[in-house]
């Protein structure tokens, strides 16, 4: 906790509060006193009293830097150590200890102690610019540098030719002759190239010396400044981006819902809307979503059906939770957990799968980001290509798994009334029925191994369900339910398993179904708060019946987006 404390306090790119604020304040106070303190001694003779009040300061300085950067190389390690500002805080503290067991000139100890200024670079806003303008162009100034200093090499070799000749006493070799070129670029302030051409080539190619003595610091200084101008400007689009982000996520401010009461998240807003409500333009609004780490475009054409016309706005924007680096993780203790492997090219489907899974109870596991959002990856049909399943989403495969395996060994026990143990419980959510593709009479597709039109349990050797007593409960409650909105269901009518289906390629420690839920569901269906609290409450009611059951009054509260979840 200690350590995690002072990371924060000593990390230079973090907003500093509080306590923390004071901190800072008190260390860069301290490095204008030792400047002070560095310039005051140079002043002559100071009478006695002076000299004591001087040392005894230098002495409390020296003592309060050692805390800290002893603290820093605690929490920093050698990557301190070794960084720039680690090596200043290194040599301006401790060589005053070396005092203490043997002679050091005093005048080391003084270059020593005016190195301490150097510190003051980390607390100033302007260095990270600095800093910043630098990387943002230092490949043009390595072009810049390396034309200049093969220019000025060929320059000087010419040099030597015509004025050997000439002068074969002063220019007796090459080195004479690069070493004035390159000396008339700082001046030669040692006089040691005060060697004149006297011919004429050779006053011709000092005066192109003497041209490129001004480029070499024009140039680089016309590059570093435009550099300064774009990152200047990319600051006030930072800031305004986030201005404009906390604008747009004002607009998902919880509505209720007309059927249940609750407060719901809307799973999307108009493009437009926002504009209006907001006083944003198009651009605007785009590079805020661009910039945020939990708004996405969507086109909602993409959940229409083959033929249908366009009926919805042209463009929309999702708001979305997010606690991990693939998207969410949320373990609540369940022996069901709801999976949606699609979020970021599935309209609305991270809407449907988080309401799911709270109004159950169920853990959540969630694609939200694509590794290469101009090759979007499906987390659900695992391709046989090299390199396909990379670091992510093996993670998420192993956070689902993990759940998994936790339920079967920590939640053994039995359900009421029946002797059967309480399974784990994988259900995978997609979207279905849109993309163009043909309406089809159900709503509600159901898969669990078998293939395309077998909708019987026969296939026991690829099922990816055992307990098909309790699903088939499942399924008849479920239809049973949903059938006063006009919703039907259906078992592998429509589609099929496939080997390559992450359901069939994890570990079978759990029952493991799909359900793809048509986008006139999760999107445009008028009463799709009440058919979530329906269907949340039948797989609650036969996959978990143990757990305490949720009511209307506890999504009630007034607030902007989802409900929080904790950073993983």
């Amino acid at each position: 906790m200690l350590k995690a404390t002072l990371r924060t306090l000593f990390d230079d790119n973090c907003p500093h509060t509080g306590w923390q604020r004071w901190v800072r304040c008190f260390i860069v106070a301290l490095i204008v006193l030792c400047g002070a303190l560095s310039f005051t001694e140079t002043m002559g003779t100071l009478p006695p009293a002076t000299r004591t009040l001087l040392l005894w300061a230098d002495r409390f300085i020296v003592v309060a830097f050692t805390i800290e950067v002893s603290l820093r190389i605690w929490v920093g390690g050698w990557r301190y150590v070794l960084s720039f500002y680690g090596l200043i805080d290194l040599i301006s503290t401790y060589p005053f200890y070396l005092g203490l067991f043997t002679r050091v000139p005093y005048a080391l100890l003084r270059v020593l102690r005016v190195l301490r200024l150097l510190r003051i670079f980390r607390f100033l806003p302007g260095t990270s610019v600095l800093i910043r303008a630098f990387k943002a162009r230092r490949h043009e100034l390595a072009v810049s540098v390396q034309f200049l200093v093969i220019f000025t090499f060929v320059l000087s070799i010419m040099l030597y030719h015509v004025e050997h000749a000439a002068q074969p006493d002063v220019y007796d070799d090459g080195i004479t002759s690069v070493v004035w070129a390159f000396a008339q670029y700082i001046g030669d302030p040692g006089s040691f190239a005060d060697n004149t051409p006297v011919t004429v080539w050779g006053k011709v190619i000092a005066f192109v010396i003497g041209v490129l003595g001004i480029a070499i610091f024009a140039v680089p200084a016309g590059i570093i400044g435009s550099s300064f101008i774009e990152v200047i400007e990319q600051d006030d689009k930072e800031r305004t981006d986030r201005a404009n982000i906390a604008k747009v996520k004002s607009a998902f401010m919880r509505k209720q819902d007309r059927d249940t009461y609750m407060q719901i998240c809307p799973e999307y807003e108009d493009l437009m809307t926002i504009q209006a409500e907001k006083s944003l333009d198009e651009s605007e609004v785009i590079d805020a979503v661009q910039a945020a780490d939990s708004l996405r475009l969507r086109n909602p054409a993409t959940t229409l059906h083959r033929g249908e016309r366009m009926r919805l706005p042209s463009l929309t924007i999702e708001c979305f939770p997010h606690n991990c680096a693939y998207g969410n993780y949320i373990d609540r203790g369940s022996n069901v957990t709801i999976v949606a492997t699609s979020c970021p090219t599935e309209a609305g489907l991270g809407w449907f799968s988080w309401y799911l899974a709270l109004f159950g109870g169920f853990n959540y596991v969630s694609k939200e980001y694509e590794t290469d959002p101009l090759v979007p990856k499906s987390y659900y049909l695992l391709r046989d290509t090299p390199d396909y399943i990379d670091p992510m989403l093996r993670r998420f495969k192993d956070d689902i798994e993990r759940l998994a395996r936790r339920t079967a060994e920590e939640r053994r026990g039995r359900q009421p009334g029946s002797d059967k143990e309480l399974k784990p419980y994988t259900i995978f959510i997609l979207s279905a029925d849109g993309g163009m593709e043909s309406p089809k009479p159900t709503q509600i597709h159901f898969t669990y191994g078998a293939q395309k039109g077998d909708e019987t349990y026969d296939d026991l050797e690829h099922l990816t369900i055992s307990d098909i007593e309790t699903f088939q409960a499942m399924y008849a409650d479920l239809c049973e339910r949903l059938e006063s909105y006009g919703l039907t269901c259906d078992r592998h009518r429509y589609h099929k398993s496939n080997a390559r289906h992450l359901p069939d390629l994890m570990e079978p420690v759990s029952e493991r179904f799909t359900m793809r839920v048509a986008w006139d569901v999760t999107l445009r269906h008028a009463n799709r708060v009440a058919i979530l609290w329906q269907l949340a409450e039948t797989l609650h009611r036969h996959f978990a019946p143990a757990e305490p059951e949720h009511t209307f009054a506890e999504f009630k509260v007034k607030d902007i987006g989802y409900e929080c979840v904790s950073d993983d």
